[in-house]
């Protein structure tokens, strides 16, 4: 099992997490599914509204900054849910949820385990002053724990 992106793809996701530094990026990996692989079809950046709402709360963790961008980010419900509806009448699914690390490593933080849906991939981006950027995939397991899985960066 892989997920697979393309350079064009990759170059995208890199941009986004370079313009949204030094607070957290974030969007959704709309593609197909093929025997088990993950084949993106497109990168939808969404806007962090972490902040406007009570995610926090809702997840056991009131005690992050409400305002704090640079450490969390959240994903717009309505604008997750539209996004559903358009991948499902164009026959592709949501692959996973990106989101971008300012001057963290790409490593999944417990916030990122306490909001995270088995059935997704999770793409993040670790970047470092606002201009080198790393990815790694991961996963939640049976166990609820992230097991990190592969990526093919293809061309075009």
């Amino acid at each position: 099992m892989v997920l697979c992106l393309t350079s064009a793809q990759t170059e995208a996701l890199c941009r986004h997490s370079q313009q949204a530094y030094p607070e957290e990026c974030c969007g959704v990996l709309l593609g197909q599914w093929v025997e088990g692989d993950g084949i993106v079809v497109e990168v939808v950046a969404m806007e962090n509204v972490w902040g406007r709402g009570e995610v926090g709360d809702l997840v056991g963790m009131a005690d992050r900054d409400p305002m704090d961008r640079r450490r969390n980010f959240a994903l717009d419900p309505q604008a997750f849910l539209q996004i559903q509806r358009t991948a499902r009448d164009r026959q592709q699914s949501i692959l996973g949820i990106y989101h971008s690390h300012p001057d963290h490593p790409a490593v999944p933080s417990e916030f990122d385990r306490a909001i995270a849906w088995p059935e997704y991939h999770y793409l993040i981006l670790a970047i470092e002053q606002g201009e080198r950027v790393t990815m790694k995939n991961w996963q939640l397991d049976d166990q609820g724990e992230f097991q990190a899985i592969p990526l093919h960066l293809a061309n075009p």
